[in-house]
């Protein structure tokens, strides 16, 4: 049986006391998680980067010189680690996530809470890793066109900018894409990607014929749309095969029944 690898995790507070806290979280959750080094501000924070190489950095916001996030901004590249917010702070989420951040715990860190942080820090690790498998094995077929065309044309698959890193999602995974704000949920069969895009900029990417936008919030994937209904005959409504139910502006109503009348079963 492999070995599952460490999780190299690298706590940054100005406080000792939440340091050890957490120390002893990560533990709790997990014999695979190291705590490689600590720092109590963000220079010698940055400095421990450099010199540890860490998967994951526990950032607090607020510390004596460099913020937190600027910290985090600093750390681009694709060797560059994870970044985890953990901090009091409850209303700065939206500024941590524009800083690619993976997630954003608040203090005081209960265990389950943790325990679902380490998780997705876990998986995302792994996207990366099968990405980085799939960027050698591009590479190493790039004078074979032909390869390179069947491969790509195989699948349809949507890159999605988050975590530091790109994302690559099926299509056919894809659930419906819904407008928060200047981001988008991208809610597939498994999980939830926020990434900072418009809806338009999806049209535009998605590959297959497979999606309608329904609307101005929504695209649906037409082959997950159960059915569609209305209690009065004005106001619609589209059922996902996940239960979840969403609005249909009167304008597409007839363009979605005929797209779905139109896919195969």
């Amino acid at each position: 049986m492999t070995e599952t690898p460490k999780l190299r995790a690298l706590l940054v507070d100005d406080e000792a006391a939440a340091r050890l806290a957490l120390t002893k979280r990560l533990q709790a959750v997990s014999v695979n998680v190291e705590v490689c080094g600590e720092a109590s501000n963000g220079k010698d924070a940055l400095a421990l980067i450099d010199t540890l190489a860490p998967n994951v950095v526990f950032l607090d916001v607020s510390m004596p010189g460099p913020t937190g996030f600027d910290v985090a901004r600093k750390l681009t590249g694709e060797e560059a680690p994870l970044v985890v917010f953990l901090t009091a702070y409850g209303d700065r989420a939206i500024e941590a996530f524009e800083t690619e951040a993976i997630d954003y715990v608040t203090k005081p860190v209960a265990a389950d809470r943790i325990e679902r942080c380490i998780q997705r820090v876990l998986q995302e690790l792994e996207k990366r890793r099968k990405l980085n498998l799939s960027t050698e094995f591009l590479s190493a077929i790039a004078n074979n066109e032909t390869v390179i065309n069947q491969a790509l044309a195989s699948v349809n698959m949507l890159n999605l900018n988050v975590g530091g890193g790109v994302a690559r999602v099926r299509e056919e995974d894809v659930l419906y894409i819904e407008a928060a704000g200047e981001y988008a949920c991208v809610h597939t069969t498994s999980e939830t990607f926020v990434v900072r895009e418009s809806l338009k900029h999806f049209e535009n990417q998605l590959l297959s014929d497979k999606f309608y936008r329904i609307h101005r919030q929504t695209i649906v994937n037409i082959e997950k749309v159960e059915r569609v209904s209305s209690d009065n005959g004005v106001e619609h409504k589209a059922r996902l095969t996940n239960g979840k139910e969403f609005p249909i502006s009167r304008r597409n109503v007839t363009g979605l029944k005929k797209v779905l009348t139109a896919s195969p079963a």
